[in-house]
């Protein structure tokens, strides 16, 4: 993460609500990982065993993991330290579409 973790990310979380998290999102990659040894999605990025994972109704246990890996990776990259001002591109949006 391009910020201290130890930290946290205030308001959002205090460093040890931020450290379980963390450490909840880690338990998550570890029991997918342990779910797909020896699958044909041992090895695959995540996205592609989300798709193949999809179409499979056996499979449904690996797409729930993978999507909750998805969404937090996604989430870590959407928070950040109180302050931080998100890209110029997306704040002049944010300023000509709501004003603030």
């Amino acid at each position: 993460l391009p910020y201290d973790i130890k930290a946290g990310v205030a308001p959002i979380f205090s460093p040890a609500a931020f450290e379980k998290h963390i450490n909840f999102h880690r338990a998550q990659i570890d029991s997918l990982n342990k779910l797909v040894k020896g699958t044909p999605y041992e090895g695959l990025p995540l996205i592609k065993t989300i798709r193949e994972a999809n179409t499979s109704e056996e499979d449904h246990d690996i797409l729930q993991l993978a999507t909750e890996c998805y969404n937090h990776n996604l989430f870590w990259r959407c928070i950040c330290p109180k302050g931080t001002a998100p890209p110029y591109v997306l704040e002049g949006r944010i300023v000509k579409d709501f004003g603030s």
